[in-house]
């Protein structure tokens, strides 16, 4: 408590300091020893900031992402904690976010000839990293420390590896791996493409939850032919979605999956087998759109759902009147004001079953891919690889993932352990609770507010359930996201099929599937097409065949065999 206490004096001094000298979070020394060491780079404000060193310690430098609500990097609570866990003084560089020209800061800094040692957290993808580790030799290959001084990463792995995730996801195409990744499982996020239903129609009605999509089709007719709002006016929606944006809430989503496995995310590409198939240019694609069609054509599909944004479709379900009695998306906030009444009648519908007995939920993968799969690199001019390593490794560990990722601060803090007799999420003991509210908008500087890497893939459901939360509400959406998933979407995961895993291509490779995503995807070709076959602009019986020779002659087959090839390479199939 007395070192707590120093810490915590020492640092509401630097900030005192900070403050007087009329400084920005990150962009100001606030260290006696770095103010008036101005230096010219690439870094935001050109500037470095070190944190309180103490004689013999090991020295590192960290180049990272500056987030405003950070007040200071080198005073923050969680930099004096890890430091002194770890044995290590950082010195900080920053560079702003990725849509704040950090991508272009990160370039002048790989070109610059001077490096961090340590990348964390930068605007880095993955054929940035294949660049700069394998040809331009600027990041140090990780391998020969994984497994050897890596005790908690190892168990990481050990643990994930149960759901398929293995570092190969992140190995390069030279077979080494230059980043370690960040580990946060969103159960809520793996199973997004969800269907949710508005219970009070449902009970006026009289009726059960739809289970097939004959069922379905008779439910939104009854919601249609139905004055459920009693307004006197034929005003009902039964199904609305948000095609012009939203959180997987593309209007044949949910529903084709009745059909055939079908990840929009992954241009209809998806894995059964160890083989790369299709979806949409399948006779099994072609009938659920046909399905979808007949909705649409009857008016059971609002109209604007194929082109408007989920901010007008919030406005149409928060109306004066009900309106709405089905829509799809990851979660309630994206067609409804979180925590409203209208939002709290909503409940999660089961994938439904096919005319040819098809049921299963589409699975968006939680493996570490984009920021989170290049979240923490060395540079190969590092003087002390092993030091910058265990700092990492460390990150993974229980503590430090609650400090920066769960709670917003040190433990009794931030967080703390769970009380006797509280449940998780998962309805087992619970392992810890939040002490402050997740909050990385306002200024604090107890936390790195998600900077670093770190393991939460056990944490986010073991977080203790508050007495007296009613999951229904905007406190319990967390748990009742987890809930639902669990028993609507995760026992219906496909046995067979998968959606695709993270690929590195060549620079052959990717520049032909980039001509071709272009051509059919990019320049909305496929979009078009499916708009056009669900409102009936263009004919399932007359223009599909010609709709799947556009995609052959514009390179989608080769685009298959392509994605084949690179998963044969990465996965070690044959």
């Amino acid at each position: 408590m007395k070192k707590f206490m120093a810490i915590l004096l020492c640092a509401l001094l630097a900030m005192t300091l900070f403050t007087a000298c009329g400084g920005q979070g990150g962009t100001e020394s606030s260290t006696p020893e770095s103010q008036g060491s101005k230096e010219s780079s690439a870094v935001e404000s050109g500037e470095t900031s070190s944190a309180g060193t103490e004689g013999g310690r090991d020295q590192l430098t960290i180049l990272t992402t500056l987030l405003p609500a950070i007040q200071d990097l080198s005073t923050n609570d969680f930099t004096y904690w890890i430091q002194d866990q770890v044995g290590v003084d950082i010195t900080w560089q920053t560079i702003p976010g990725r849509d704040q020209g950090g991508t272009e800061k990160l370039a002048l800094v790989l070109a610059g000839g001077e490096y961090p040692d340590v990348f964390m957290n930068c605007p880095f993808t993955s054929d940035m990293v294949a660049k700069y580790g394998s040809s331009e030799e600027i990041l140090r290959p990780l391998d020969e420390y994984i497994g050897k001084i890596t005790p908690n990463l190892d168990k990481v792995l050990e643990k994930v590896k149960e759901d398929g995730i293995t570092l190969d996801v992140i190995r390069q195409m030279d077979g080494k791996v230059y980043a370690l990744p960040i580990f946060d499982t969103c159960q809520h996020c793996e199973f997004s493409a969800k269907c949710w239903y508005y219970e009070p129609w449902l009970k006026q009605l009289n009726m059960e939850v739809p289970t097939t999509t004959e069922e379905f089709y008779e439910y939104l007719k009854a919601i249609k032919n139905t004055d459920l709002n009693g307004n006197g006016q034929a005003d009902e929606i039964p199904f609305i979605s948000s095609d012009g944006g939203g959180w997987n809430q593309q209007t044949e989503l949910y529903l084709m999956n009745s059909f055939i496995y079908y990840n929009y995310n992954d241009r209809g590409l998806y894995v059964e087998d160890g083989k790369i198939k299709s979806s949409i240019d399948q006779e099994a694609f072609r009938e659920g759109l046909r399905y979808v069609h007949k909705l649409y054509e009857e008016g059971l599909i609002y109209a604007d759902s194929l082109t408007q944004d989920n901010t007008t479709s919030i406005a149409i379900v928060e109306s004066e009147d009900p309106m709405v009695g089905v829509a799809v998306g990851g979660f309630v906030g994206m067609f409804a004001n979180l925590g409203s009444e209208r939002a709290n009648g909503f409940r999660p519908m089961s994938p439904l079953k096919g005319p040819e007995g098809i049921q299963q939920a589409v699975r968006f993968p939680q493996v570490p891919t984009g920021d989170y799969a290049a979240a923490y690199m060395i540079s190969t001019t590092c003087e002390n690889p092993e030091v910058a390593v265990r700092l990492a490794d460390f990150m993974y560990t229980e503590e430090s993932t609650l400090s920066v990722r769960g709670g917003l601060g040190l433990k009794g803090v931030g967080y703390d352990d769970a009380d006797e007799g509280q449940v998780g999420f998962d309805g087992e003991p619970a392992i810890w609770k939040s002490l402050i509210p997740w909050n990385d908008s306002d200024p604090q500087n107890q936390s790195w507010l998600a900077l670093g890497v770190w393991d939460y893939t056990n944490l986010r459901a073991a977080c203790a359930v508050k007495e007296g939360t009613d999951m229904w509400t905007e406190e319990g959406n967390e748990w009742q996201l987890y809930a639902t998933t669990e028993e609507f979407y995760a026992p219906y995961k496909s046995k067979t099929c998968d959606s695709l895993p993270p690929l590195n291509f060549t620079v052959e490779e990717s520049d032909e599937i980039a001509t071709v995503v272009t051509d059919l995807f990019t320049k909305s070709y496929f979009d078009n097409a499916r708009y056009g076959f669900i409102s009936g602009e263009m004919s399932l019986d007359t223009d599909w065949d010609s709709y799947v020779q556009y995609l052959n002659d514009n390179g989608y087959t080769r685009m298959k065999e392509i994605y084949q090839t690179a998963y044969d390479r990465q996965y070690g199939n044959s």
